[in-house]
């Protein structure tokens, strides 16, 4: 006859290790990439008004289109952690997010852009929420609200990282920027 093991409560029982570490390390960075994205959207876009590209009733629609896209990532990515893992929704989500930011500096108008934001928004949606249930999976529960205010925290700290200072934004004229 064997005794039946309660691995939740010894994985609960273990000290934090590199590999909680690791977790909090990589679901920091990511989510402080996120919040840099969000925080910085309101420049990038007084910067595309400035420019001639954009106006206010698209900009309207250009945030509008990421809370979509944020709204829809949060509610898809309990479903494909659950099929796929959360390990698989985690990096699909920062591939989706990433290969977006890198594709929208091609967007050859506000059109496309805010298409490729709404795809970035689904990415960031999905990450939080996936990010947040991955530090709760694996921090162990005396530490585990400390952690989940540390990845805020540093989720919030891109706050101070985005340039606030909008007249360092150039005007490029015929060839010289001005």
């Amino acid at each position: 006859m064997t005794t039946p093991v309660n691995a939740a409560g010894r994985l609960d029982r273990l000290p934090m290790g590199a590999f909680q570490w690791r977790i909090l390390s990589l679901i920091g960075l990511g989510m402080f990439f996120d919040g840099f994205d969000n925080q910085m959207a309101a420049g990038v876009l007084g910067a595309l008004v400035k420019e001639g590209w954009s106006n206010m009733e698209t900009n309207a629609h250009y945030i509008s289109i990421t809370f979509a896209g944020l709204a829809i990532g949060a509610l898809m990515t309990g479903l494909v952690g659950d099929r796929f893992g959360r390990r698989f929704a985690y990096q699909f989500n920062l591939l989706i997010f990433g290969s977006m930011c890198l594709l929208s500096m091609l967007a050859p108008s506000m059109t496309w852009l805010m298409a490729m934001r709404f795809f970035m928004g689904v990415g960031i949606g999905a990450e939080y929420v996936c990010g947040y249930g991955m530090v709760s999976e694996f921090v162990p529960p005396q530490r585990r609200g400390w952690a989940l205010g540390l990845i805020s925290v540093v989720s919030m700290a891109s706050t101070f990282a985005v340039n606030t200072d909008y007249s360092s934004f150039r005007h490029w004229d015929g060839g010289r920027c001005i």
